[in-house]
């Protein structure tokens, strides 16, 4: 009894137990750390796209006649997002992880309608994308 009370540090039992404890707040914690990391990355990006489309709409305005006599009967032409460089920041042009987003594009369909696209192809001077689980093509550079 007398040695009991005179002892010093933790049993294993204890160590273990605690041990457990702090597993089981790790895997209840780290999932919800990480898909509120994402979804604050995912608001980050939207309003990054919101900033390049928003430098599109400035680009279209200060370059309207040349960008309206290019298109002629087409409605739709498409802009590289690099082409945008005078009306944006380079931090304004990558995405939350620091990825270029100067080889991307921003459609404009006549008149003034901006969408940006993250995922399309430059074959030639054919512009394919995905919209609304459509695939279209723009044959017409703004400039």
């Amino acid at each position: 009894m007398n040695r009991s009370l005179n002892r010093k540090g933790f049993t294993l039992v204890e160590l273990l137990a605690v041990l457990v404890i702090l597993v089981a707040i790790m895997g209840i914690a780290i999932p919800t750390i990480s898909s509120s990391l994402e979804r604050t990355k995912n608001k980050q990006n939207e309003a990054r796209y919101k900033v390049i489309e928003s430098a599109a709409e400035l680009y279209v305005t200060d370059h309207k006649n040349v960008i309206y006599n290019n298109l002629g009967t087409n409605t739709t032409c498409y802009i590289q997002v690099g082409d945008l460089s005078d009306y944006l920041s380079n931090e304004e042009m990558e995405d939350s992880d620091g990825n270029s987003l100067s080889s991307k594009y921003v459609v404009f369909t006549k008149p003034n309608i901006y969408k940006y696209f993250n995922v399309a192809t430059l074959s030639g001077s054919t512009l394919t994308y995905e919209e609304d689980g459509t695939t279209k093509t723009v044959t017409t550079a703004c400039l």
